[in-house]
């Protein structure tokens, strides 16, 4: 799916520290925030890899806990409609 890039053009502009925070969920109501570094030097890194870090740790986070995910809308629900050949 896409991603926006605001927050990497931002980091790699400003120099801002990236961090992710990871949400689990051991038991209901209790909530665990783990926060790592994606990038401490935003300026220096490649074009998209901050963004291509977060989608690889929030597609990790939603295959490990997917019940804790809201999901509110119907993204993957309906596939494209094929164009008509004939």
């Amino acid at each position: 799916t896409g991603f926006l890039g605001g927050g990497e053009i931002l980091a790699r502009k400003f120099g801002f520290i990236v961090l992710y925070a990871n949400i689990i969920s051991p038991t209901r109501g209790k909530y665990i925030v783990d926060i790592s570094p994606i990038s401490e030097n935003p300026i220096t890194t490649d074009p998209y890899y901050i963004t291509e870090q977060f989608a690889r740790r929030l597609e990790q986070n939603i295959q490990s806990q997917p019940e804790i995910w809201l999901w509110t809308h119907n993204r993957w629900k309906w596939s494209r409609p094929q164009p008509n050949l004939i």
